[in-house]
C-alpha cells in the first residue's frame, strides 16, 4: 500500500515470485496482518501490480486453509471480477477461481458473484491450454450448483464445450462430459446448441470410449437430450 505505485508494484512482484515458488514458510501467509494487504491489491488502480496479486493468491488458494482466509477477507469478488481483466491478469485469475470452484464451499459464492459469462468467456478466447483448462474445470464444478446452470447456459458454456468434446485430451473430454450431464439435466431444450456445433456426434463417438465412466456420461447426456423431441431426431439419423 506504498503512495509510490512504483515501489508498491515491485513489492507485489517479489511477493508473488516468493509465493509461487514456495520460498515463504507456511505460518508467515497466514499473518493477521499480511492478508487484508494481499487481498486489497486484488482491487488495486495500479495495474503493475494486479498480475504478480493475482498470482501470488492463485498459489496461496491452493492450499485449503488459506483459500478459506483468503474468502475471509473478502478474496472472491475481486477475483472474479480479474477474470475479464488483461489476459496475464485473468490469466491467474481464472487459476485461483478454479481452486474455489473445486471447494464445494464456495461454489453458491462464485454463482452469486457472476462468475459463470466470464468463465464461458475464457472456455472460447483463451489460445493458452492451461487458462482454458482452468476455465473448464471452474465450469464443471460450478455446473452442479442448480442456480449456475441457466446463466451458463445463457453464456454459451453448450457451445463451447461441445467443441471440446473433440478433443484428445482425456481430462478435458471427462470434464465436458459433466458439464453437459449437468447442463442437459436441468435444461434439456437448450440441446440445440449443442447440435449446431456437431457436440451430438462427438457424444455418439465416446459411447465407445475406453473409459467406462466416460461411457456412462455419454449416455447420460444423450439421455437428456431425447427429452428435447428437435434434438432427438437427429441423434436416430446418426450413424
Amino acid at each position: 500500500e506504498h503512495p509510490n505505485q512504483e515501489l508498491q508494484a515491485y513489492a507485489a512482484i517479489s511477493f508473488g515470485n516468493l509465493t509461487s515458488s514456495g520460498a515463504l514458510p507456511p505460518e508467515a501467509l497466514t499473518q493477521p496482518a499480511l492478508l487484508p494487504h494481499v487481498v486489497s491489491m486484488l482491487g488495486s488502480s495500479n495495474a503493475l501490480a494486479l498480475g504478480p496479486a493475482a498470482a501470488a493468491v492463485a498459489s496461496m488458494v491452493a492450499q485449503p486453509h488459506l483459500r478459506v482466509a483468503i474468502h475471509r477477507h473478502g478474496g472472491v469478488a475481486p477475483l472474479v471480477a480479474l477474470l475479464v481483466a488483461e489476459a496475464e491478469v485473468a490469466h491467474h485469475a481464472v487459476q485461483a477461481v478454479a481452486q474455489f470452484a473445486a471447494d464445494e464451499r464456495f461454489r453458491a459464492l462464485l454463482v452469486d458473484a457472476g462468475a459463470m459469462t466470464p468463465l464461458v468467456a475464457l472456455l472460447g478466447s483463451s489460445h493458452v491450454s492451461h487458462v482454458q483448462q482452468c476455465a473448464l474445470s471452474a465450469v464443471a464444478n460450478l455446473s452442479f450448483v442448480p442456480a449456475a446452470v441457466q446463466p451458463l447456459i445463457g453464456a454459451g458454456a453448450l457451445t463451447h464445450i461441445g467443441q471440446l468434446l473433440f478433443s484428445p485430451e482425456a481430462g478435458v473430454v471427462q470434464m465436458c462430459l459433466t458439464t453437459l450431464c449437468n447442463l442437459l439435466d436441468g435444461s434439456a431444450a437448450t440441446a440445440e446448441a449443442l447440435l449446431e456445433v456437431g457436440g451430438h456426434m462427438a457424444l455418439l463417438t465416446h459411447l465407445s470410449s475406453p473409459s467406462d465412466e466416460a461411457q456412462s456420461q455419454a449416455a447420460m447426456a444423450l439421455g437428456h437430450m431425447c427429452r428435447h423431441a428437435p434434438a432427438a431426431e437427429p441423434l436416430l439419423a446418426a450413424d
